[in-house]
């Protein structure tokens, strides 16, 4: 950004409190002109005497990067419409890249925590995307034995079916499509402006048990839902104004009934994993999902509005749940579950 670290210092100052002259400390929440030690880039509180930052409290808490490089690494991150690598920033910025993968690791752990979960109505769009487990091209491919092949064609002409297997699964492709994990995506839409609110949960199959874990939590009896034609979705239709696009036919029904909201949810996903990530694994599938659930809703935003939302939510969260004491080998090493997600906001109350 080209500024100097007391410069990037108060526009920390800035966009934390929005006070002018005046800040909050986090211990006592006291809001006065505290005392300012310019040699520490501290303050000190003039109620309880404690020293604070703009970082104290945060997921910032403790940082060791300076306040110029965090911001470069903020406005690189808010800048990117389908995310950005960590290795990619690492290498602009001169740090660590496990320093970055961690820092953009917290933001996605805020973006979870502070999710929009207020009750839906009207229109809603449900749809589930398959992620994680990337099918990969074998080496070299290997024939089914002949007379495996032979058996399978008899036993097809008496059941009637025509297919017939021409290489082996390799244990690979086996060993990858356990990891496989569907995204559903609940997007409520809105006449003229697109999609609104949204939230993904993540889960093993699309199938009926978890389509009514999410909906009864989250969609007022009566709303119009919009699905495709998959069995998960048929109970819908006794308690919701449920409609159908049968994708096998159309993307749009007759009536123009669609589900191009989450579809474009999807594509912006899938351009990450695709262009960005490169892969994605099932314990950081929710994590990354959420990332592109807040790139959705600023994507009207300016970059200086998009910033402090970023830092809106770095003074609401407090410090990291899951990546403090990372370095340490304190990892989180277990996916985001629906009853997970419902959990954690339970727990802060959203």
């Amino acid at each position: 950004m080209g500024i100097s670290e007391e410069q990037a210092f108060w526009k920390f100052c800035e966009f934390r409190w929005e006070m002018g002259d005046k800040q909050a400390c986090p211990d006592c929440g006291e809001i006065n002109n505290h005392y300012f030690k310019r040699q520490r880039m501290q303050f000190t509180c003039r109620g309880c005497y404690r020293q604070f930052s703009p970082t104290s409290g945060t997921i910032l808490h403790k940082r060791k990067l300076k306040y110029h490089l965090i911001l470069d690494l903020i406005l690189t991150f808010v800048t990117a419409q389908k995310g950005i690598a960590a290795l990619h920033v690492a290498n602009n910025l001169g740090i660590n890249p496990k320093t970055v993968s961690v820092l953009f690791g917290k933001f996605r752990e805020m973006f979870i925590y502070q999710a929009d979960v207020s009750f839906m109505s009207g229109n809603i769009e449900i749809d589930g995307g398959w992620f994680c487990g990337m099918k990969r091209n074998p080496a070299r491919k290997i024939e089914v034995d002949p007379k495996v092949k032979a058996r399978i064609i008899e036993e097809n002409l008496k059941t009637g079916k025509t297919f017939v297997p021409k290489h082996k699964t390799s244990m690979k492709t086996i060993r990858n499509r356990k990891k496989k994990r569907l995204v559903f995506v609940i997007r409520k839409t809105v006449k003229g402006k697109g999609a609104g609110q949204t939230l993904t949960f993540v889960a093993r199959s699309e199938s009926e048990p978890e389509v009514k874990k999410i909906v009864s939590r989250l969609v007022a009896r009566g709303s119009t839902i919009q699905t495709d034609e998959a069995p998960c979705y048929g109970w819908l239709s006794a308690f919701y104004d449920h409609k159908t696009v049968v994708h096998s036919k159309e993307y749009v029904s007759a009536e123009g009934y669609n589900e191009n909201q989450a579809e474009s949810f999807f594509s912006r996903m899938r351009r990450n994993v695709v262009g960005v990530t490169h892969g994605m694994r099932p314990t950081y599938c929710t994590d990354y999902s959420y990332e592109m659930v807040w790139r959705e809703e600023v994507r009207r935003k300016t970059n200086k509005e998009k910033m402090q939302d970023i830092f809106t939510k770095i003074g609401k969260h407090g410090t990291s749940v899951w990546w403090r004491g990372y370095w340490q080998g304190h990892k989180r090493g277990c996916e985001l579950t629906i009853d997970d997600l419902f959990g954690i906001w339970d727990a802060v109350g959203i």
